[in-house]
C-alpha cells in the first residue's frame, strides 16, 4: 500500500523521480523501515487525518481504507506506522534527494534479521518510477484460475468485530466477485452470537461462505472463533470456513477444528483469493486438500490450504 501509494504521488513530468525503501535499524526484537519518495509531497490541512478511513487527498494518499488497514494491522502485531516527514514542492524547483522535499512514511514491526549479510546497517534499495510501475503491475508467478469452480452466486458471512476490517474482508471479495464474474451477496455478524441463530439454517447452503476471526470481545461477544467452527461442523456446513484470524496459532487451530482455509492479515491479494476458493470448492470439504506453492507453514498436521 505505502509503495504503491508513492508511486502515485510522483510527479512523472520532474525528472530522477525515486522511491526509497530502507531498513533503517533492528534492535530490541523490532524492525525499523522507511518509505520515501520525492514527490508532490501531502498538503498540511490533511497530514492529520492521513489514517481516516475514506480520507481522499490531492495526492492520492489515504484513499479508501489503506492507510487506516496499514495502522489497524501494525498496531496488532504490536508495532505502529506514522507519517515522519513531508514538504509540498513547487514546479520551479527540481525533485531531488539532495532537496528538503517530498513524503517520508516509517513503520516498526516485531521481527529480528535471522541471517545478516555483511552490509551497512542501513540496507536501501531505490527505483525508478518505470522500474517501480512494471513491479507492481507485474503478472503475479501463480495465476489464479479465474474462479471456474466458484459459485456464480454465494453468500459472504462475515464474522469480525472490527467494522474497518468487515469492509476490507467485503472491498477484497467484491473485487473478486468481479474478475471470476461472480455476484455475493454480503451479511456481516459482530458476534458469535448474533449468527448461531442461523447456522442451521445456512448448514446445507454449498454455496456459503465464512470468514470468522477468533477474538469477538469488543462488540460484547462472549463465545469465539472457535465455537464457531466447532458448531458448524456438528451441523455438517456444506459451505466453506475461512479462519480470518491475525494469529497463526489459533488459525492453524481453526484448520484443525473444520475450517478450509486461514487468511492472513493484511488483506491477501485478489488472485489467490480466487485461487483458494477456486481449488477448495473443486474439492468440496476435506477431498482435495493441500498446500499452495506459497504456503510457508512448518505445522505438519494442519494439511489445510494456508494463505499467509
Amino acid at each position: 500500500n505505502l509503495l504503491s501509494n508513492a508511486k502515485k504521488a510522483l510527479d512523472y513530468k520532474l525528472q530522477n523521480s525515486v522511491i526509497e525503501f530502507s531498513l533503517l535499524e533492528a534492535q530490541n526484537n523490532f524492525l525499523l523501515f522507511s518509505i520515501r519518495d520525492n514527490g508532490r509531497g501531502i498538503p498540511a490541512q490533511i497530514k492529520s487525518r492521513l489514517f481516516e478511513e475514506n480520507l481522499s487527498s490531492p495526492d492520492c494518499r489515504g484513499v479508501g481504507i489503506g492507510l487506516a488497514s496499514c495502522r489497524t494491522f501494525a498496531r496488532a502485531a504490536g508495532g505502529d506506522i506514522w507519517l515522519h516527514f513531508t514538504k509540498t514542492i513547487n514546479s520551479n524547483i527540481t525533485s531531488d534527494f539532495n532537496l528538503v522535499s517530498g513524503t517520508e512514511f516509517r513503520f516498526r514491526l516485531p521481527g529480528q534479521i535471522i541471517v545478516a549479510a555483511n552490509q551497512p546497517n542501513c540496507i536501501r534499495a531505490s527505483l525508478s518510477a518505470t522500474h517501480l510501475n512494471t513491479l507492481l503491475t507485474a503478472t503475479p508467478n501463480h495465476e489464479a484460475s479465474q474462479g471456474r469452480h466458484i459459485p456464480k452466486t454465494a453468500t459472504i458471512y462475515i464474522v469480525e468485530d472490527s467494522a474497518l476490517i468487515r469492509k476490507s474482508v467485503r472491498a477484497k471479495f467484491t473485487a473478486v466477485a468481479k474478475k471470476s464474474r461472480s455476484s455475493f451477496d454480503f451479511i456481516d455478524h459482530e458476534t458469535v452470537e448474533s449468527i448461531f441463530p442461523s447456522i442451521h439454517f445456512i448448514a446445507n447452503d454449498p454455496c456459503a461462505i465464512i470468514t470468522v476471526d477468533d477474538n469477538l470481545s469488543s462488540c460484547g461477544g462472549i463465545l469465539c472463533g472457535t465455537d464457531l467452527i466447532r458448531a458448524l461442523v456438528q451441523v455438517n456446513f456444506q459451505g466453506i470456513i475461512i479462519s480470518a484470524s491475525g494469529c497463526n496459532e489459533i488459525a492453524n487451530q481453526h484448520l484443525k477444528l473444520g475450517a478450509h482455509l486461514k487468511f492472513g492479515k493484511p488483506i491477501f491479494s485478489t488472485n489467490k483469493i480466487i485461487e483458494a476458493l477456486d481449488q477448495t470448492f473443486r474439492g468440496r470439504r476435506r477431498a482435495t486438500r493441500t498446500s499452495f506453492p506459497w504456503d510457508d507453514s512448518s505445522d505438519s498436521t494442519a494439511n489445510d490450504k494456508v494463505i499467509e
